[in-house]
Formats: C-alpha cells, structure tokens, sequence
C-alpha cells in the first residue's frame, strides 16, 4: 500500500500583504462608489427632448468597471497557498485562493519526469536556459529550499519549481515509479 505525502505551503505573513489585500477591498468599494456616480450621467436628454449617451461618463463608466473586474481577479493572489501531494507515483498540485477556492495546477505522474532535483544543482542551471522551455513558479518563498520537475506536455518541454519540505522531498527521490538517474541532488545537500 502506498503513502499519502501532503504538505501546504503558504507566504511567509507579512503585514505588507495584509495590507495590500485591504487596501484591494478599499479600491474595489471605490470603484463601485465611482461606477455608480458615472453611471447616473450616462443617459440625459437634449434639449430637444431627445435622449443622449453623454460618451465621456460611459467611457469613465467602463474605466472604472474594468480596474474594478482587474481588482477584484487579482486580489485572491495576495492569500494565495499551495496544497502540494504525493500519492501512488503522482505529484498533485493545486493553488488554494484566498483559503477557498482550490484550482488544480499541476498532475503529474512522475514516470513521466525527465529530470528533477534540486534548484541549487548543476542540472537545474544546465536545463533553466533551454529556449522553449516553459517554466511554471509553483511556489510562494524565495528562500525556501526548491526543487524542479522537468517533464514534457502539449508537445513541449515544461519545468515545474515547487517549494518542498524535507520530507516530501525525500519521498519523492525515494519513488519507485521515478526513473533511475532522474534525480539531481544540490551542491548545498547532504
């Protein structure tokens, strides 16, 4: 029977991005307050009688609707997770918004990894500046130890950087359905 390895990576808390998500809220209330000001000068009449599209509050109208869709798309990102599993040979990865919504991002059966190992291998420098190669941040610390996947789908060549912890590092390297050879230890690791 195999084992599950879960491991859920989020930001190191920061009052900065705290303070930005609020501040995201504030906007998106602004921008309300403003779509609904420039929606009442939209439509007026002439003085003939006749009804008339005042076209700069329809435009400042549509302004304000398109910062406030951009706002309130981009703000889940700021409470942004990484739920990071290992089970019978597959790595699963899936971006957890704002402690809510789940959407998967990576399902990857590591029978098809190519190469893997740590980012402070000599692989890992080798491989990063292939052209073409299409590279997915599948992390949140800069700091944190890191390894990569590279693996091929749709027809090319993808490398997927993930933050592991030690363990879940370990079980992966240690798989039975990784390829012999496929893993890159770091210059730094034991």
């Amino acid at each position: 029977m195999e084992q599950r390895y879960e491991q859920t990576v989020g930001a190191r808390s920061s009052g900065a991005r705290n303070a930005l998500y609020a501040g995201a809220w504030t906007l998106l209330v602004l921008l309300a307050l403003g779509m609904l000001i420039t929606a009442a000068g939209i439509l007026g009449m002439t003085d003939a009688g006749r009804m008339s599209v005042n076209w700069p509050s329809l435009i400042l109208f549509a302004l304000f609707a398109a910062a406030a869709a951009f706002v309130f798309l981009k703000k889940d990102g700021l409470k942004l997770e990484y739920d990071y599993a290992l089970e019978d040979g597959t790595l699963e990865v899936a971006a957890i918004l704002n402690a809510r919504r789940r959407k998967g991002k990576l399902h990857l059966p590591l029978s098809g990894v190519q190469s893997c190992g740590d980012v402070d291998s000599a692989e890992y420098r080798r491989i990063s500046s292939r052209p073409g190669l299409r590279k997915h941040k599948l992390y949140l610390n800069e700091t944190a130890p890191r390894c990569f996947f590279l693996y091929s789908a749709d027809g090319a060549q993808h490398m997927a950087v993930l933050e592991l912890n030690p363990e879940l590092r370990n079980a992966v390297r240690c798989d039975r359905q990784l390829p012999v050879g496929s893993w890159h230890e770091g210059e730094g690791k034991t």
